[in-house]
């Protein structure tokens, strides 16, 4: 397997968080043929612009669909060039991911940083311009952490902005916030 940086991406795999809690990371790697969308506010001008690219369902009431697509890619970020370019009416898409034990994580299109020192709103605004980034809140109970989106998601292929957050040199880690599925084991 190639090196990993901070934050796990490589070719693919993901060391993510479920929350903005501190809890320990396991490698997830990114979905090719499964993706988060975010709507616009408008809605859709052709709901079959989705329904052509695969199997659509709602994600709880998260206000996202869940879309299984039904064409073979090479790589997650091949489907979401596809998926952006044929559905104009997205906000945002994003590739699920998927842990080692199997269980689906779904980006919110949210990234959670942890920086290595508490850092000031305006450092923080600052850091948002640089990354290209809007800030969305601090975390009240871990100071050093911040919560961002991209200020143009729709052009955004979340892994790539999570791996550019994760190289600068004041940030501890950083991880795309998502919804998880889990099964409970039979016994």
């Amino acid at each position: 397997m190639a090196p990993l940086n901070r934050m796990g991406y490589s070719n693919g795999t993901v060391k993510s968080k479920e929350s903005s809690a501190d809890a320990s990371s396991e490698g997830q790697a990114s979905e090719p043929d499964v993706f988060v969308l975010r709507v616009g506010s408008k809605g859709l001008a052709n709901e079959e612009s989705i329904s052509a690219i695969g199997e659509v369902t709602l994600l709880g009431d998260s206000g996202l669909r869940l879309v299984r697509v039904t064409k073979s890619h090479r790589d997650a970020r091949t489907a979401w060039k596809e998926i952006m370019d044929r559905v104009r009416d997205l906000e945002w898409a994003a590739p699920a991911m998927r842990s080692p034990d199997g269980a689906e994580h779904y980006p919110t299109g949210r990234i959670a940083v942890r920086f290595t020192e508490k850092q000031t709103v305006n450092s923080l605004r600052a850091f948002a311009r640089a990354h290209g980034l809007e800030l969305v809140r601090k975390n009240e109970f871990v100071p050093s952490q911040a919560t961002f989106v991209p200020e143009k998601p729709a052009e955004v292929f979340l892994p790539d902005r999570v791996n550019e957050v994760t190289n600068n040199s004041i940030v501890q880690k950083a991880w795309a916030e998502t919804i998880s599925r889990y099964k409970r084991e039979a016994g």
